[in-house]
């Protein structure tokens, strides 16, 4: 039970508020400046002490796509996220191998068509940047606000209520649950209504449950050229991406482009919990091993501090563990006149293989203000209109939640180099037969869904494209298959086919 999550809290009149925002990350901060900026009185508790707060565990970067772009827009934020963040088109990606068979080489990335060009940018500095613009727009910003407590409205019609740590209490008109994959919000109406639809529904992927931790190291540093005794080391630049492949266990270092020369950049490790990195127990058993993984590094203590080599380390802190794609088919509900909405990781949650868990909440959002405006529920007559809000929200967005966990399953989960390397050879074949047929006939074929969410594609409409897809290439096998086996089997395989297309 929520009620049993604090012992002791303050007894208070609630303030009555508006809108309550649970959660202090891109969706809470997106949703809190959007609606504020319609006019509604808007709170946001957060658990953490600053926007930025330091966070070793979530030091990674978002990439920002057309998707998200339309919020910044609409806001005023893009100039500001291209100045602190990197454009995908910006950089290349260097790979230093730690053999003499090509120790450096510098190729670009992956072309793409997108319309808008994606930004690459420190999640601190996104978060920093939002919540400015949340201040400016009138959000009443409570950091170091835990939500401890939530009570359910009385049978009066009344509201419900959502206690602090600290023993504050507000009675909200809408209850945004911004509060991520754990979402204490989304188990609160769980719990009220009894509803399994807010269980999220978990769907297999090659990249659920890989381990990951981020060493903070230098924005730049050297990488010994091995291709002779002689060769000066190159230094790296902090606005380029590098893959950093190791000698052992498949082991290699990711590190993504970073604007800021001043601070330091991150190196993703990103293996399966077997790997025997997750093994070592001590700073110098680190060392070591990194030591003899990666030779093209060349001055490992300058690469790694003392105080990074201890922090990977620490069994106190176990390493991050990407989810299941997953999704809830009910995201809104309402306990007497409070109505409750759920967005970002409260309905859909994922590995980071398509670099949409940003985008994906700030459409969230976007599809959240339209429903309140398109319904008039931000007016004098707001209260009556807010439940119809609430079903446009759940109309639109439980569909986009699932078939955004369905493309993830598919979309690119073997770029951390683990399975066997049949599946990705199998992977990598389908990729590029959707990738060459889409270019043949677009109207026929579908790229593949990387290309097609980084254009800032409806969600419903990539997924039901890709199903389509593949029906066609079953069905290209298939008919080649009846080929091969003669004319006569044509007739039976198609029927097969047909009876079952899955």
């Amino acid at each position: 039970m929520l009620s049993s999550l604090t012992a002791t809290v303050a007894l208070s009149v609630p303030k009555p508020v508006d809108v309550l925002v649970v959660g202090g990350g891109p969706a809470g901060l997106a949703s809190a400046t959007s609606l504020a900026k319609l006019g509604l009185g808007v709170t946001l508790l957060e658990s953490r002490a600053l926007a930025a707060a330091f966070e070793s565990s979530r030091a990674y970067l978002y990439l920002v796509d057309t998707r998200g772009q339309k919020w910044t827009d609409s806001n005023g934020l893009t100039p500001a996220l291209r100045e602190r963040g990197v454009s995908n088109d910006g950089y290349q990606i260097t790979r230093a191998f730690p053999n003499k068979k090509g120790a450096v080489t510098t190729t670009p990335i992956l072309a793409q068509e997108a319309t808008a060009k994606a930004v690459w940018i420190p999640r601190a500095s996104l978060l920093e940047l939002m919540a400015k613009g949340a201040a400016d727009s009138g959000v009443e910003l409570r950091y170091d606000s835990a939500l401890a407590e939530l009570s359910p409205a009385a049978d009066d019609g009344s509201r419900a209520t959502a206690t602090t740590a600290r023993g504050e209490q507000f009675a909200p008109r809408l209850l945004l649950g911004c509060d991520g994959l754990d979402s204490r919000v989304r188990a609160a109406l769980q719990e009220w209504s009894g509803d399994d639809a807010y269980e999220p529904v978990c769907l297999p992927s090659p990249s659920a449950g890989l381990q990951y931790r981020m060493l903070l190291v230098p924005p730049s540093f050297a990488l010994a050229n091995l291709t002779s005794a002689d060769a000066p080391p190159v230094w790296t630049a902090p606005e380029s991406a590098y893959s950093v492949p190791g000698k052992l266990g498949g082991l290699r270092l990711g590190l993504l482009p970073s604007k800021d020369p001043s601070v330091p950049r991150t190196a993703n490790v990103i293996k399966p919990p077997s790997h025997p990195i997750w093994k070592l127990k001590t700073a110098a058993e680190l060392r070591s091993y990194l030591g003899d993984a990666f030779p093209q590094i060349a001055d490992l203590d300058a690469f790694l501090s003392d105080e990074e080599a201890e922090n990977f380390v620490d069994g106190a802190r176990p390493p991050g563990r990407f989810p299941p794609p997953q999704f809830v088919r009910r995201v809104t509900g309402a306990s007497g006149g409070t109505g409750v909405a759920l967005l970002g990781d409260s309905i859909h949650a994922f590995p980071p293989d398509l670099g949409q868990g940003v985008n994906s909440a700030l459409d969230d959002v976007g599809a959240l203000v339209s429903a309140m405006e398109g319904e008039g529920a931000v007016g004098g007559d707001a209260d009556a209109k807010l439940p119809a809000a609430l079903d446009r929200f759940q109309r639109e967005r439980a569909p986009a939640a699932e078939a955004l966990a369905r493309i993830q399953v598919c979309g690119f989960p073997f770029q951390y180099g683990q399975g066997p390397a049949w599946r990705r050879a199998l992977f990598l074949l389908g990729f590029a037969c959707r990738l060459g047929l889409s270019k043949l006939s677009a109207a026929i074929f579908a790229p593949p869904v990387a290309f097609q969410v980084l254009n800032g594609d409806d969600y419903v409409a990539v997924w039901r494209r890709a199903q389509k897809t593949t029906r066609l290439l079953q069905l290209t096998a298939l008919a080649l298959v009846a080929a091969a086996l003669g004319r006569s089997a044509l007739r039976e395989v198609f029927c097969v086919w047909l009876l079952f297309p899955g």
